[in-house]
């Protein structure tokens, strides 16, 4: 049957962000971001996230903009002016890398609320986290192998959760960040005009990824050989296929 209606926000819908860790979704939060009509944190709230006590109320203004303990462990993200919009905006919403962790309580809690969720390829997502594991000045605390798991378990939630009808925009790494005409239709998906949205701000994001792809890193050999044995790639293949570069349309409806 069709969820319950609870306390849902007139004005506003709620939009969360996330896919596997080492995936480009800050990148792609700062995509969001850059339109006037959006307010997504990012990891806001990510330790209430993992305490399953994020509710509607956090993305009242006030709320939103009072850190308090238990909110997150890094305090409150200073963004760029978003908060300045609070009133006017159309989406309000968090970033989590493990989004796919939480899909139970937003269905739950959020009324139709919208998921942003962008998966990129094994390899480059593995050797980035390994990379982050092996320098001494960064407290990142999952190598390559473990971030493949995490990798596999994301996509496998995120085809269950499609399959039952939730409300999930896949979006490719490889492909969002290729054209301003990718990142337009996403701001379609969302109903938002991309006309008005900060292309000075999205075209240095687009950049930085084009020179992230072209950046050398260490060969892993024995790193690529434990993804190519144990990623998922028929399930990648699946989620790619339903991507919104490859559907017109990728978004579901929530039932229970």
């Amino acid at each position: 049957m069709p969820l319950r209606k609870k306390n849902r926000m007139s004005h506003r819908d709620f939009l969360f962000v996330g896919g596997c860790v080492r995936s480009g979704t800050t990148a792609i939060t700062r995509v969001l971001n850059a339109h006037p009509d959006v307010i997504v944190g990012e990891e806001r709230y990510i330790q209430a996230w993992g305490e399953r006590k994020v509710r509607p109320a956090h993305f009242e203004k006030d709320r939103f903009l009072d850190y308090q303990e238990g909110d997150s462990t890094r305090g409150l993200y200073k963004f760029r002016g978003e908060a300045d919009r609070f009133g006017n905006e159309r989406y309000v919403g968090d970033k989590h890398p493990a989004v796919f962790w939480f899909y139970n309580d937003i269905e739950k809690h959020f009324d139709d609320a919208q998921v942003v969720y962008i998966v990129r390829n094994p390899v480059s997502v593995c050797e980035s986290a390994q990379a982050r594991a092996d320098d001494p000045s960064d407290r990142f605390f999952m190598d390559g192998p473990r971030t493949l798991s995490f990798w596999n378990e994301s996509l496998q939630t995120t085809i269950n959760a499609l399959n039952k009808g939730a409300r999930i925009i896949v979006v490719c790494y490889e492909e969002i960040f290729g054209s301003r005409g990718a990142i337009s239709k996403l701001y379609n998906a969302l109903k938002l005009n991309p006309d008005r949205a900060d292309w000075g701000r999205i075209d240095k994001l687009i950049k930085r990824a084009s020179d992230l792809g072209t950046k050398l890193v260490p060969r892993n050999d024995a790193l690529r050989l434990h993804v190519s044995m144990h990623g998922e790639f028929s399930l990648y293949r699946e989620l790619i296929d339903r991507s919104l570069n490859r559907m017109d349309a990728a978004v579901g409806t929530v039932r229970t």
